[in-house]
């Protein structure tokens, strides 16, 4: 028996062989290895929780969803903007409207406190985009408890 699934973007295949399935990697879809950075990103608790911040925020905004973005907010975020440019900013328009979004590696501001490169993609059905990659944007995380983190800055384009 075969049984194939998607791994990122590699596919792995496994053969069951008396019960046992054995992981074999297509070459030809085998990512290739990451350059070497100068600068090592340490992940400890608080990157880890800051990064699942960041994402729930993103993925509210993909979603346009203004109530779960706006939990996620610190306070100091919450008042940089009128409810009204904040509601613009999370819903966006109908078209094009929030798609997708990329979030990079996360760099340590400070002990409480962490910023990941972050790029938002709005669609227009049938656009047919052939664009360059955008620049990426920054969100910053801050501790605001134990445990508890919080989106203090985030792209307001």
């Amino acid at each position: 028996m075969r049984i194939a699934h998607l791994v990122g973007t590699s596919l792995v295949a496994g053969i069951a062989i008396g019960g046992t399935v054995r992981a074999q990697s297509s070459p030809s879809t085998q990512r290739p290895a990451a350059p070497a950075s100068s600068a090592a990103v340490t992940v400890d608790d608080g990157y880890i929780l800051a990064l699942g911040v960041a994402d729930g925020f993103m993925h509210a905004w993909a979603a346009r969803d203004l109530a779960a973005a706006k939990t996620l907010l610190s306070p100091a975020a919450l008042k940089k903007h009128s409810a009204g440019d904040l509601a613009s900013l999370i819903q966006g328009t109908s078209s094009p409207h929030h798609q997708s979004y990329e979030i990079g590696p996360g760099r340590k501001l400070s002990a409480a406190k962490y910023a990941f490169d972050v790029i938002e993609y709005d669609y227009l059905t049938g656009m047919n985009a052939h664009d360059p990659r955008p620049t990426p944007s920054q969100i910053v995380v801050i501790q605001s408890g134990a445990n508890a983190w919080l989106v203090d800055e985030f792209p307001d384009k």
